[in-house]
């Protein structure tokens, strides 16, 4: 909030807006994590190569191995096992 109150006075004052940037993908830092993504305090997603035995509950469970039913997988990441999901 802060940060978005800071921006808006910056703006008010007539500086320039900041340029927006593209987004060209998600990034993993490590697989079978689970992650807070909206930062609510509760872990919401991870990412796999191989499904985990022990899977918390309300977490989505995202397959990001490098091939998926005998193609490319569209959620693979660009590292292997950390990067961005292109």
């Amino acid at each position: 909030m802060l940060k978005e109150v800071g921006l808006a006075l910056k703006q008010a004052r007539g500086a320039p807006r900041p340029r927006c940037l593209l987004w060209n993908g998600f990034y993993v830092p490590a697989l079978n994590q689970p992650l807070d993504l909206n930062e609510d305090g509760k872990l919401d997603v991870a990412f796999y190569t191989t499904l985990p035995a022990n899977r918390p509950a309300g977490v989505t469970y995202v397959n990001v191995a490098p091939t998926t039913s005998g193609g490319v997988n569209p959620q693979r990441l660009t590292n292997g096992t950390s990067g961005e999901i292109s």
